[in-house]
């Protein structure tokens, strides 16, 4: 399971605003975490969090505002990168706005989530030992795990 949660609310046809819409993404850290870290106790800390919002071609222009982080939406190809950075346990980043729709209102497609958690394992594989041999300095025995997002899609 994902250490992070995003409950999109994307509304195409605004009732009171005909040729508006809204769009409403909240972004934050489940308390619960399947990640495996290996001698450490609480939380894992979720990082470098960021949101792609593409956009359907019947919207014309947006304007969103982040309660964490930046935004910049870029009109020519439709796509809005929300950077938020670090996540902390039991705080919930938003994304709020509006959109002005031309032409027939679509479904919007999915969003793209990527974030990283330094110092953590999937799998809990470990490495217990590693030997290299002819190298003339000494190197420092550790090593780092990280687990990355790869491809992680929030349907709307």
């Amino acid at each position: 399971a994902a250490p992070v949660y995003c409950t999109p609310q994307i509304d195409m046809a605004d009732e009171r605003n005909a040729g508006h819409g809204r769009i409403s993404v909240a972004v934050g850290q489940k308390p619960v975490c399947s990640l495996i870290t290996p001698g450490r106790k609480g939380p894992v800390q979720v990082e470098d969090v960021a949101l792609e919002i593409p956009f359907p071609k019947c919207v014309k222009t947006t304007t969103l505002t982040a309660s964490v982080g930046t935004v910049l939406y870029d009109e020519a190809t439709k796509i809005a990168k929300w950077t938020i950075g670090k996540v902390a346990l039991g705080k919930t980043a938003t994304l709020s706005g509006t959109m002005v729709i031309q032409g027939q209102a679509q479904d919007a497609p999915p969003i793209q989530l990527t974030w990283k958690v330094p110092m953590a394992s999937v799998s809990g594989i470990q490495i217990s030992s590693l030997q290299l041999m002819n190298e003339r300095y000494r190197p420092y025995k550790g090593v780092r795990t990280i687990s990355k997002s790869g491809n992680f899609q929030v349907r709307c």
